[in-house]
């Protein structure tokens, strides 16, 4: 396997994922960079779970009150995959470990979007 080091905003400070064509993850990608051992790895993995939250709610700010059938979160909401954060939720390792136990218990549903696959998982943990 092709492997790339990706830099963090510190200079000293790197982890290694694995290199992949594509820009948006996979459910296997995710839960192999998130079970690798080392901090820097569960870092990105981190990361990477909260970016897409970050997005997700961002698309929810933009698009609200617009019918925007080609949006992401049009597409997430419109099939059922929404889910509502409750607003006293602080700890992102929390939301990393709903993730990951979610990839773990479906593993024959990990070929799909890595966005797709925490929308999922957070839907089930928290339900509008």
């Amino acid at each position: 396997m092709k492997m790339i080091v990706c830099l963090s905003a510190l200079p000293s400070v790197f982890f290694v994922v694995p290199a992949h064509s594509q820009t948006i993850w996979t459910g296997d990608t995710l839960h192999e960079i998130c079970h690798h051992d080392g901090p820097a790895t569960k870092f990105g993995c981190l990361m990477y779970i909260s970016a897409t939250i970050k997005t997700v709610s961002l698309r929810k700010v933009f698009d609200k009150g617009a019918n925007v059938p080609n949006s992401p979160v049009f597409i997430i909401a419109g099939i059922g995959y929404d889910y509502c954060l409750p607003p006293t939720l602080r700890d992102r390792e929390e939301l990393r470990d709903i993730v990951v136990t979610y990839l773990d218990e479906h593993p024959e549903i990990r070929d799909l979007a890595a966005p797709v696959l925490i929308a999922l998982s957070l839907r089930e943990a928290f339900p509008c």
